[in-house]
């Protein structure tokens, strides 16, 4: 059963072969076309993730058969026997479908019209997907792009059948492995206060290492927590791992901040608080925003990757005794609470008299 299924394949290979000589050859007639285009959209994929890719037609005149090249970079491939037709577009008995391995990273594929009549040889409908393919990342891939070319295609609604000529496309397959958050909107300090600014890491891979440039707006300070910390720690990260955030040469507000461990030991969990940015406001700070950027972090492979996103957190300074951050009856009543319970508030000294 093996030897016939074997047999079967390969003389469907070289019909597919047979077809595309005589497309590549022109034996058939000059084109004259409309607007056809064949893509695959452009796609985030993380290191060792499988992902299905939807090969799409937009076509303004009818496509019966159709060959093209798509070349993989190095460290994407194509899984092995995953082509599949998309049934809005192909019936299961309208065509047959081929992916055939030219060179290494580089397939051909195609569809072959297997009606009897010339008038239902074209696919169904205009636009959408065509074919469906799946690509696998290796651990260590950080992005490239896939090219189409030799994309041919032919009308066989007509006799003779016309050529379909199709520009070549370049596919960007960018690496993904998450993005560094922070949920606070809006951050309010009051001035020589501690406070911290969470973050919070959304990761798709196992994640080792984390490293970015910190921007203080003018008035606000490094300062440290109860344990004499500017970073604190939550519990996703282990008793090994470190943390430090050092002034950038030559830069009065701009810090590199590092976090690893030299055991390489994994942050836990994929999602969640991973650190706090202790800091203080001075006295005549009224507003401003953190920046966070140039954001990288390692795999547990030691591969480095750059995430996509750059974050700024506004930052209010507040005097008002309820700290909603205006003059109110909210600040009447936080007084007379006051008063009248004899426990001192600092926040409730609005003539700045120290009582």
């Amino acid at each position: 059963m093996k030897k016939v299924t074997n047999n079967i394949l390969k003389g469907m290979a070289s019909r597919f072969s047979a077809t595309v000589m005589l497309l590549a050859m022109g034996c058939i007639a000059a084109f004259a076309q409309g607007n056809n285009k064949l893509y695959i959209e452009d796609f985030d994929i993380a290191p060792g993730e499988t992902k299905t890719l939807d090969i799409i037609l937009e076509n303004e005149d009818p496509v019966s058969s159709l060959q093209f090249d798509i070349t993989f970079p190095t460290g994407l491939s194509y899984v092995e026997g995953s082509l599949e037709k998309v049934t809005s577009r192909i019936t299961r008995t309208s065509h047959s479908i081929l992916a055939v391995k030219q060179e290494e990273s580089v397939y051909r594929m195609g569809i072959l019209s297997t009606s009897s009549e010339m008038a239902n040889s074209a696919v169904k409908l205009n636009e959408g997907a065509l074919l469906r393919i799946k690509v696998k990342a290796a651990i260590d891939y950080k992005g490239s792009s896939i090219k189409i070319t030799k994309i041919i295609g032919s009308n066989g609604t007509v006799s003779p059948s016309v050529r379909l000529n199709m520009d070549a496309c370049e596919v960007n397959a960018n690496v993904h492995v998450g993005d560094l958050k922070n949920e606070q909107t809006d951050v309010v300090v009051r001035p020589l206060e501690f406070a911290t600014v969470d973050f919070a890491l959304d990761n798709i891979i196992d994640i080792v290492g984390l490293q970015a440039v910190v921007t203080l707006p003018e008035g606000i300070n490094l300062a440290k927590d109860k344990d004499g910390e500017h970073i604190t720690y939550s519990n996703r990260l282990s008793g090994n791992v470190v943390a430090s955030i050092s002034l950038l040469p030559g830069e009065t507000n701009k810090y590199q901040l590092l976090i690893s461990s030299l055991t390489s030991d994994k942050f836990e969990g994929s999602e969640g608080t991973l650190f706090g940015l202790n800091i203080m406001a001075n006295k005549s700070f009224k507003s401003g925003d953190i920046k966070v950027s140039d954001i990288k972090v390692s795999s547990v492979y030691g591969v480095s990757y750059d995430l996509s996103n750059e974050l700024s957190v506004s930052v209010a300074s507040v005097d008002d005794p309820s700290g909603d951050g205006s003059w109110n009856i909210n600040d009447v009543y936080q007084i007379l609470d006051i008063y009248m319970s004899g426990v001192e508030d600092m926040n409730s000294d609005v003539n700045g008299d120290g009582v």
